[in-house]
């Protein structure tokens, strides 16, 4: 595939992403790597306040990000404490590894800790998280 690395009016400026405007775009939709996988990512949890709370993480960070795992992928799930704002369990998440083709590479058994939050359902994504 080959990409127009420059502007159309001649200018030699590189073209950027055009969600993100600070990557170079590296398919035909003119997205970077990051954002074409945060487009491309399902994020259903049933409450949009933390699926809008995953999906801006996931734009906004230089590194590593969240991603939305359905708990179908969570084996093993043991109660292993109880907070005053959560209960905390520990489990293995059965991690699937994709190559660029987006066909399953490998999967990882994985041990997590999985916090469940009290009122979760009505949560509110600026006193949860920072």
């Amino acid at each position: 595939m080959t990409l127009i690395s420059t502007k159309l009016d001649g200018s030699n400026e590189p073209i950027k992403c055009i969600k993100c405007k600070k990557r170079k775009p590296f398919n035909l939709s003119h997205l970077c790597r990051r954002c074409n996988a945060m487009n491309s990512q399902i994020v259903d949890s049933g409450n949009k306040n933390i699926d809008d709370f995953i999906k801006k993480t996931q734009f906004s960070t230089k590194l590593k990000f969240l991603i939305w795992v359905p708990y179908e992928n969570f084996t093993n799930v043991k109660h292993i404490g109880k907070g005053g704002f959560s209960e905390i369990y520990k489990a293995t998440w059965e991690k699937q590894i994709y190559k660029r083709n987006q066909k399953i590479f490998k999967t990882e058994m994985t041990e997590v800790v999985l916090k469940v939050l009290n009122d979760s359902q009505n949560v509110d994504t600026n006193n949860y998280f920072h």
